[in-house]
């Protein structure tokens, strides 16, 4: 009987070691909490970003006709303030590119079918791009296209 005893104590001594006598409170949990899509990406880990990003894309079948394959994804990293459009007005947005369309190399890309996807700080929807202008596509360059830096100049009066 003395066996059965310390045997089931030892049990629930190795079951409690490392464990917290105090479960953490739900003003902690909240704290370190993602406060919107972009936090909440940006905690995910590389692969999944443009994942999220496509399933974003398609939570929205209203802006845009069903994305049925992905062709490419891709991250475009964080909007600077001197952007150009598409890009303008989503200073400090985290971007992603997406291209739907069979993944044939004899198939041309649709300009129809590239969407960027904008996530804002703090914010809990994304906003939906299309790529499209014209025949053209607005998006095709690998990085986010800026205005030029505004120089000026500076002239000293005796």
């Amino acid at each position: 009987m003395k066996l059965k005893i310390i045997a089931a104590t030892a049990l629930l001594a190795l079951a409690a070691c490392g464990q917290s006598s105090t479960a953490p409170s739900s003003d902690t949990a909240t704290a370190t909490a993602p406060q919107g899509l972009m936090e909440q990406i940006q905690a995910q880990a590389l692969e999944m970003q443009p994942v999220t990003a496509w399933q974003q894309l398609s939570a929205h079948p209203e802006t845009m006709p069903a994305c049925g394959s992905v062709r490419r994804t891709e991250s475009k990293g964080i909007v600077p303030a001197n952007a150009v459009p598409p890009y303008a007005g989503h200073a400090g947005e985290l971007v992603f590119s997406i291209q739907c369309g069979p993944q044939l190399t004899t198939v041309r890309s649709d300009p129809h079918e590239h969407w960027l996807i904008f996530f804002a700080p703090g914010a809990t929807t994304s906003t939906i791009v299309n790529c499209a202008q014209g025949s053209g596509d607005q998006c095709l360059l690998a990085s986010i296209p800026t205005t030029a830096a505004a120089t000026t100049t500076a002239t000293s009066t005796p």
